[in-house]
C-alpha cells in the first residue's frame, strides 16, 4: 500500500513538471549553441518599383560565405519576420507586416505554460551554398494594399540575421485612379479596403479646396449607397482629371487644362 499522501503526490508531480521545463529550456540552449551564423548572410530581394495594387515577389536567400559547412535551422520552415518603414508626404511611418513560418511553440502542460523552440533537426548549409525562399508580397501584407510611397522592407531570420531592401510603390493617376474607385466600391467588408481607398482619395484631393473629395464609408453602408458613391467619384474624376497634376501624392490644379494649346 502506498504511503504517499495526496499533498506529497501533488508536490512530486509539480517537481517533475518543473524538471521537464528546465530540461527543455536547457535543451534549447544547447541547440542554439550549435548554430553558427558566422559567415552566413541573409539577402532580401524585392521589385525596385511596384505599381499600386499589384502583387510582387519577395525572395529571401541565406548564403554561406565560407568554404566550410554551417549548421542552421531548416530554411523552409524557419521564422521570417517582415516589417517596413515608408516615407509619406506628412512624415514617416513604420509597421510590422507579418511573420512567415515559425520555429516556436507555446502549450499548456498540466497547467504550466511551456514555451520554446520546436526541436527540428538542424540542416547543413554547404560551403558557399544557398537556401532560398520565395513569397508573394501579399503573403506578408495580408488583406491590405501598400500605399504609394518609398519603403524600406526589413526581414529577420531566426531573430539573428537581418536584411533590408528598398521598394517604391508608384501611383499613376490615369492607370490607378480607376483601381481606387473599384477598391472603394468592391472592397470586401471588414477588410479595411474601402477605408483605405477613401483615405487615399481624400488625401490625394486634400489641396483642392471646395472640389476635394470627402468620403467616409462605414460598415452600415448599403450596396445602393456604395454604388451611388462610387458613381459620384467616377463623375468627379471624369470632370476633373484634365485639370489636375499629380505632385508629391497630391492633386493640384493645372495652370491650364492639358488639352488646351496656345
Amino acid at each position: 500500500m502506498s504511503t504517499h499522501t495526496p499533498f506529497a503526490n501533488i508536490l512530486r508531480a509539480a517537481t517533475l513538471a518543473l524538471a521537464l521545463v528546465q530540461f527543455l529550456a536547457f535543451g534549447f540552449q544547447l541547440r542554439d549553441e550549435i548554430l553558427d551564423y558566422n559567415g552566413v548572410a541573409l539577402h532580401l530581394s524585392v521589385p525596385v518599383v511596384l505599381p499600386f495594387g499589384q502583387d510582387g515577389r519577395i525572395a529571401v536567400t541565406l548564403t554561406n560565405l565560407r568554404p566550410t559547412p554551417a549548421q542552421v535551422w531548416p530554411f523552409d520552415t524557419a521564422q521570417l519576420s517582415f516589417s517596413a518603414d515608408v516615407a509619406l508626404p506628412n512624415g514617416r511611418d513604420n509597421f510590422t507586416l507579418k511573420s512567415l513560418g515559425s520555429d516556436r511553440f507555446a502549450r499548456s502542460d498540466g497547467g504550466l505554460m511551456v514555451q520554446g523552440k520546436v526541436l527540428r533537426p538542424l540542416v547543413t548549409l554547404p560551403g558557399h551554398g544557398t537556401f532560398k525562399r520565395v513569397h508573394d508580397l501579399s503573403e506578408a501584407v495580408p488583406g491590405r494594399y501598400l500605399r504609394p510611397g518609398k519603403y524600406q522592407l526589413h526581414v529577420g531570420y531566426d531573430e539573428r540575421l537581418k536584411a533590408n531592401a528598398p521598394l517604391e510603390v508608384t501611383f499613376v493617376p490615369e492607370r490607378d485612379f480607376p483601381k481606387l474607385i473599384e477598391l472603394f466600391e468592391y472592397g470586401v467588408p471588414g477588410t479595411g479596403m474601402r477605408t483605405l481607398a477613401a483615405d487615399l482619395l481624400n488625401g490625394f484631393t486634400r489641396d483642392l479646396a471646395r472640389e476635394r473629395l470627402e468620403l467616409d464609408p462605414t460598415n452600415e453602408d448599403t450596396p445602393q449607397k456604395i454604388r451611388s458613391d462610387a458613381d459620384q467619384i467616377r463623375i468627379w474624376w471624369a470632370g476633373h482629371k484634365s485639370q489636375l497634376n499629380y505632385e508629391n501624392q497630391r492633386f493640384v490644379k493645372r495652370t491650364r487644362p492639358k488639352n488646351q494649346h496656345q
